[in-house]
């Protein structure tokens, strides 16, 4: 979330702050696949894209997405399919 403009309060981690809490708490925000998806396809992750896929006949390079949810999943896989 740290390249997508205004994004960043939508995802994190918070640490244990009290002895009762012994594990990390996950911020992850149902809007972000959707903020993502956009990203890609309409905002600078697109230039980014498109350096990375400048001829649909040439090989594609191996790119990888952390599941932070299926709607992350789905929407930035729609971007890619859209790009073959």
């Amino acid at each position: 979330m740290s390249i997508v403009p205004d994004s960043a309060h939508l995802m994190g981690l918070n640490p244990p702050l009290k002895p009762e809490q012994s594990a990390y708490r996950m911020i992850l925000h149902k809007g972000v696949g959707a903020l993502l998806g956009g990203y890609f396809r309409e905002g600078a992750g697109k230039d980014l894209l498109q350096k990375m896929y400048p001829d649909p006949s040439s090989p594609k390079p191996a790119l990888s997405v952390h599941p932070g949810g299926p709607n992350i999943l789905g929407s930035v896989t729609e971007v890619l399919l859209e790009l073959g």
